[in-house]
């Protein structure tokens, strides 16, 4: 068994418990632990995937090489190296709809994390450019 099919089953387990909790104050942190427990999850099924789209992504906007492994520190300088580009230099349309496309698709990822259900349709469909 996986780490990600471990964190699921604490969530299920700890998500039956609330009703059986006659401290409602008990049964409110299991809640948040079953919640915190199930986002671990869904952090350790999807996170590396979501790490290598971001790679590659920034990757392309950069015009770097992403490494094959250990991409959080690298992932780290190549965010920082876009901040100071976008602070710094006068971006043509194109790489800023590319840039505004891997914001978009990294908060995405994000979501899909930390509030799966969310529903960002809207929110990308009618943001302007």
């Amino acid at each position: 068994m996986n780490d990600a099919a471990l964190l699921d089953a604490l969530a299920q387990f700890l998500g039956t418990l609330p009703p059986a909790v006659s401290d409602p104050g008990l049964a409110f942190r299991v809640r948040i632990a079953g919640w915190l427990a199930a986002g671990l999850a869904r952090e350790a099924r999807l996170g590396p995937t979501h790490q290598r789209a971001q790679a590659e992504r920034l990757a392309a906007l950069l015009d770097r090489e992403a490494p094959v492994a250990d991409l959080e520190p690298w992932l780290e300088a190549a965010d920082a190296g876009l901040a100071h580009r976008l602070r710094t230099d006068a971006l043509d349309p194109l790489t800023l709809a590319a840039v505004r496309a891997h914001v978009l698709a990294t908060l995405g990822e994000t979501l899909d994390v930390v509030q799966p259900t969310f529903d960002r349709r809207l929110d990308i469909e009618g943001a302007k450019p």
